[in-house]
């Protein structure tokens, strides 16, 4: 009986040797850090998804150990009083997800920063590699202090459509 790992980096094998025709034989897998338990294979196909596997002998065999690999997917809001985000987490490799920005009171999205980009607060992210995505949010409404230093000659006075008007 041959056991090994596929890729090898991905985990150990154990169970391998030399048993008689019809015994039964129990083969264990485990995952390396970075790495999860995908199945059992024998000749290409899919003979169990248990990483203990128990089965009967017949004969020489070959059992492949397949393990995949799995990323992070680190999600923040900045400011962090700004709003939330959601979809972060560790993903198999390949893996599709969603990651959502949802604005708290008083602030709106603007656009996300880091291994993300673009401005809808829905975005789709294919993670292949470690992930860090940035939620921007920016305050809305309230009072704004403007201050004015005046050089020389000459006044400033508001308007009604929120504009400041030089008069020198």
């Amino acid at each position: 009986l041959t056991v090994s790992a596929s890729p090898a980096a991905g985990g150990t094998v154990s169970g391998g040797g030399s048993y008689a025709a019809g015994s039964t034989n129990t083969v264990a897998a485990t995952a390396n850090r970075n790495y999860i338990f995908a199945n059992w294979t024998q000749g290409g196909i899919v003979a169990s998804a248990s990483p203990d596997y128990s089965f009967t002998l017949n004969g020489s065999e070959t059992l492949v150990a397949n393990f995949l690999p799995f990323y992070s997917l680190t999600v923040s809001a900045s400011p962090a009083g700004g709003g939330t985000v959601s979809g972060g987490g560790s993903y198999v490799g390949g893996s599709t997800t969603n990651v959502t920005a949802t604005a708290n009171n008083g602030f709106e999205f603007i656009g996300w920063s880091g291994d993300g980009t673009g401005t809808n607060s829905l975005l789709a992210v294919m993670v292949n590699t470690n992930l860090n995505i940035t939620a921007n949010f920016a305050a809305i409404g309230g009072n704004v202090t403007l201050t004015v230093i005046t050089n020389g000659q000459g006044a400033v006075s508001p308007n009604l459509n929120g504009r400041a008007d030089l008069k020198q």
